[in-house]
Order: C-alpha cells, then sequence, then structure tokens
C-alpha cells in the first residue's frame, strides 16, 4: 500500500447538506436492493414542505443526471468551511459566480478539454464537450448564462435545506461518529472493503473518509491532485463485508468441481434430479445436496413442471458472481 501522508476521518455537516439535497431530489435513483429503512418517509415529508419553486431549484442542483450540487464537496473542502454549514453558506455568498461555476463544471461527466470560466464561448465549447445528457447540457448552459441568479438560488436552496434539518443534526453527527470509530477499526482493510484501488490513492497526499445518513448505502469520490474525498453511506461497509463474504462462501462451494459441472450441464438446458444423477453418475442424494448448495448463493433454482422438480441455472446470477470475483480478487 502506498503511503499515504494523511488520512481523515471527518464529520461534515456541509457534506451532509448537500448529500442530503441529492436524497431528497433523487430519492428513487438510489435506491439498490436494499430499501434504506425510514428514508422513503423522510423523503416524502421533506418534499412536501418544499414550495413547486425550491422544488425546481432542488432538481436544478441534485438531479442524479448532473450532480452539480455535490461537486460543493470539493469547495468546502478547499476553503476549509467543511464543519460549519454557515461559514460555508457565507462563503458561497462571497464566492464569485464564475468560481462557483469552476466547481459545478467538476461532474462524473467532465470535457478533456479546457476552457476559459471569462469567455462563453469557451465555456460552451467545453460543456458541449462533455459527456453530460443533452438535457443537463442545456440546463448548465442557462444556469451559466445567469449565473449570478444561479448563486443566489443556490444559497437559498442551501439554506432552506438547513432548516429543514435542523432538529435532525444531533442525531446526523452522532451517526457520524459511530460510523468513523467503525471504519476506523478496520485500519487498511477499509481500502478493499469500499473497492477503493490502490491507484486511485498512491499519487495524492491525504485521503479523505466521510460518513453521510443519506447517503445510505451509496458512495461518492472526489479527487484532486492532493487528496481525495470519499462520502459513503453508513451502510455501505455493512453492504460490501456481506458481499465480501458472500464471494468467499461462493468460492467455497465451486471448489468443488462436480458443482462447476452442474452448472455447466444446467446452462445446456433444464434437468430433473434423475437425469442429472445419470449424466453425472452420482447418487440421487449426492446430487441434491450439491443443488442445495449451489441454490444457496443463488446460481440454481428448481422449477415445478407437472409431477417433476426441474432445475435451471440463473445465468444473469452467475454473471454478476463471476463479475463480484473478478472485482475481489483483482482489487489493487
Amino acid at each position: 500500500m502506498p503511503q499515504i501522508k494523511h488520512m481523515h476521518y471527518l464529520s461534515s455537516p456541509v457534506f451532509e447538506l448537500l448529500a442530503a439535497g441529492f436524497r431528497m431530489c433523487s430519492h428513487e435513483s438510489m435506491i439498490g436492493t436494499r430499501k434504506p429503512e425510514g428514508l422513503d418517509q423522510w423523503v416524502r415529508q421533506k418534499r412536501a414542505t418544499l414550495s413547486e419553486t425550491m422544488q425546481a431549484d432542488l432538481d436544478l442542483f441534485f438531479n442524479s443526471e448532473s450532480f452539480f450540487g455535490l461537486t460543493l464537496i470539493r469547495m468546502a473542502w478547499d476553503y476549509k468551511v467543511y464543519h460549519q454549514v454557515k461559514a460555508f453558506i457565507e462563503k458561497l455568498t462571497t464566492l464569485p459566480a464564475t468560481t462557483l461555476f469552476s466547481y459545478f463544471f467538476r461532474t462524473g461527466y467532465p470535457s478533456e478539454q479546457d476552457y476559459n470560466i471569462q469567455n462563453f464561448e469557451s465555456v460552451n465549447a467545453y460543456i458541449e464537450a462533455s459527456t453530460l445528457p443533452e438535457k443537463e447540457k442545456w440546463k448548465l448552459t442557462y444556469l451559466f448564462l445567469h449565473k449570478e441568479q444561479t448563486k443566489q438560488k443556490c444559497i437559498e436552496l442551501l439554506s432552506t435545506l438547513h432548516s429543514l434539518l435542523e432538529d435532525e443534526w444531533e442525531d446526523l453527527l452522532r451517526q457520524h461518529e459511530a460510523s468513523i470509530q467503525e471504519v476506523k477499526a478496520l485500519g487498511s482493510e477499509v481500502m478493499e472493503l469500499f473497492s477503493l484501488p490502490l491507484s486511485s490513492i498512491e499519487s495524492v497526499k491525504e485521503v479523505v473518509f466521510a460518513p453521510s445518513v443519506f447517503y445510505w448505502d451509496c458512495s461518492l469520490s472526489s479527487d484532486s491532485k492532493d487528496s481525495l474525498i470519499y462520502l459513503y453511506g453508513i451502510k455501505l461497509l455493512n453492504v460490501q463485508t456481506e458481499k465480501k463474504e458472500k464471494v468467499l462462501d461462493a468460492l467455497k462451494i465451486l471448489s468443488d468441481e462436480r458443482r462447476v459441472e452442474i452448472i455447466r450441464l444446467l446452462n445446456q438446458g433444464p434437468l430433473y434430479g434423475y437425469e442429472l444423477a445419470k449424466k453425472m453418475d452420482l447418487s440421487n442424494s449426492t446430487v441434491s445436496h450439491h443443488l442445495s448448495s449451489l441454490a444457496s448463493i443463488g446460481l440454481v433454482k428448481s422449477v415445478r413442471r407437472e409431477n417433476r422438480v426441474y432445475f435451471e441455472v440463473q445465468k444473469q446470477e452467475v454473471e454478476e458472481l463471476l463479475e463480484r470475483i473478478k472485482k475481489f480478487l483483482l482489487i489493487k
């Protein structure tokens, strides 16, 4: 592992404020295989308190196809205003609108070409060359043309979001601290569990781990020449640990070549137990045992047809497992 001069574990109300905005706007797109407990109701309640204008502004800055608002995580870090929302908003107030947009341009859809923030044609060419969806390109261009108004909209929205969280900060920060202690206890193992390849940190001087309640089981990274900020949901560690355990279980189960052969045979078409036993020259009970092991990791399933139970391979599950094994074995 490369030498990192500084590793920070940071509880930031500013980062959490921005994550809350993204959750309120893009909650549905953030839900994976696990439904985030309590957040459905929280999102509905908070959305109901916003005016139509504020809801439209929320979509401007925290749409899941553009991430403009989340780029301010980097801005808060650069200006060292991540500890207090009040200081963060005060800094936004004095920040030139063009500087604010230089952060908005640091989305996950960048263009490789340079731009002159003072020149509209240069900025427009940069936006057009980005990989943003067309709708978001038009949005960003419009916002830039009205950058002073955009800056004010952003400040007003964040101030409103902050007031909506007024009674929740104590509990949110308490959950941050609990998560930080959990991550610290893992030491360097956390890099593997968070699937952070060493290549992503080998050139930076510091790595910042920042927990977020509203990011739940998702993660976001923001890197620069000197630092990597890794915002992670407080449930992500549990999810990643479970995934690792499932991969190890799968490797143990697939270490038996007869189970691999069962998958190969079922890949040609469904078979019932007796057929499978005959093809493999095994007893029914032995085949049943192997099928049970494969079913426990989701690679085969049983389907009743008339008076027989057939077994089918779950091709998508096999592909997903192979991808997880690949990531597990090749993490650097």
